[in-house]
């Protein structure tokens, strides 16, 4: 979560993690614990300790200190009974997932090199490597990622030599 200063980002992240931490002297990059040598694992831990109650981080008093949330929309798999289905989500949310997240993708009739339409399912797994550029580096860090992704996999679907009968078939 980012901590904000009035409008503007204040500089602190909040990341309650045992095994990632933002190295905010290296731009903001997300890194891992595992990565150090263990004698350094304790000199950052104990550097970028916050204190917390119960769970809960003082950042200072609304309006001048709040947690800046925004708006996303994104696909995302759910499990049902009959197996997995995309399920949209649009809600405004304070959180940059930190881990490999599973983002669903779907392409629309995107026809073969044989004129056939086909609706593509696909996964792509995100793991961000910095706090600040998705968020406060662009408009919309997914809706790029998508686009970019949406366009490789047509490409692909185009360029293939898949011979299809009807257009539920999916690979």
């Amino acid at each position: 979560m980012h901590i904000m200063t009035g409008k503007k980002f204040s500089g602190k992240v909040i990341l309650p993690s045992k095994t990632l931490y933002v190295d905010e002297k290296d731009k903001y990059k997300i890194k891992a614990f595992e990565d150090l040598p263990p004698i350094k694992v304790e000199e950052i831990k104990k550097r970028l300790r916050q204190h917390s109650i119960l769970g809960m981080y003082w950042i200072g008093i609304y309006p001048w200190r709040s947690i800046y949330e925004r708006h996303q929309q994104w696909l995302e798999w759910k499990s049902t009974p009959s197996g997995r289905e995309i399920q949209f989500r649009d809600e405004m949310t304070p959180f940059l997932i930190a881990k490999p997240f599973e983002y669903a993708m779907l392409l629309v009739e995107a026809e073969d090199k044989n004129g056939v339409p086909l609706n593509i399912y696909f996964t792509v797994i995100l793991m961000p490597v910095n706090a600040v550029i998705p968020i406060f580096g662009n408009n919309d860090a997914y809706g790029q990622v998508q686009t970019l992704c949406l366009g490789e996999a047509l490409l692909l679907v185009v360029n293939s030599g898949v011979k299809c009968n009807s257009v539920n078939n999916y690979f």
